[in-house]
């Protein structure tokens, strides 16, 4: 009964972080805390009263931050963490798309499904199950992959919540903004390298052994 309970559990688990990333209970919290530093008043610096919040504080769930949010605000939370994921996807697919059309990579996705083609055993049971030792490596791949936009995320969110300030904030703050809106077009570029370089070759070899076809912008 309790090994039951325990496959029971991680299900729900791995369900509810599929539908909703681990990270964006991390957005969510950052979106919770915000609100509470700026409810204080009109004139508030969030990185000044993040300094004089202490930890205790956050994870009191008697008399401290948790404790103050109402069904109301969770709601709120959970919604502004989905537009900015929206927000984030879209900003990340625009990103990509200009990328792409910047320069032509029909000819690179044949070479290499040219070689693979070359290579392939006459055999399609071979061909099958050298397809899933592939498909090992590509699920540690995408993992790689989505933690270059999982960053970027985060660091969209800061962002925000700096920018909230507005009137209050001084060069530092925007200093930082700036640097953390560098920072996601940064990694927005290496995620685009890295699925050049290191993704989309074993992407070609899997589906090529499976016999399917590839468009660049797979994944």
């Amino acid at each position: 009964m309790d090994e039951l309970a325990k496959a029971v559990q991680k299900k729900y688990i791995e369900d509810i972080t599929k539908k909703y990333p681990l990270h964006r209970f991390l957005v969510m919290f950052m979106v919770i805390i915000s609100s509470y530093i700026y409810s204080k008043g009109d004139d508030v610096r969030v990185l000044s009263e993040l300094q004089n919040i202490k930890l205790s504080f956050i994870f009191d769930f008697n008399k401290g931050l948790l404790a103050s949010v109402d069904f109301e605000q969770l709601v709120i939370a959970i919604f502004v963490s989905g537009i900015i994921g929206h927000i984030y996807f879209k900003v990340s697919s625009m990103s990509f798309n200009l990328l792409a059309k910047a320069s032509s990579f029909d000819s690179y996705i044949s070479q290499i499904k040219e070689k693979v083609d070359s290579k392939k055993s006459q055999e399609e049971v071979l061909n099958y199950f050298l397809a899933k030792d592939v498909s090992k490596e590509l699920e540690g791949l995408r993992v790689k992959l989505k933690s270059f936009h999982t960053r970027s995320e985060v660091f969209l969110v800061a962002a925000l919540i700096i920018g909230w300030g507005w009137g209050s904030n001084n060069y530092f703050d925007w200093l930082l903004v700036l640097v953390l809106m560098v920072t996601i077009f940064s990694n927005i570029w290496k995620a685009f390298q890295f699925y050049i370089s290191d993704f989309l070759p074993y992407y070609i070899t899997e589906q090529t052994l499976l016999g399917a076809t590839v468009d660049f912008g797979d994944k």
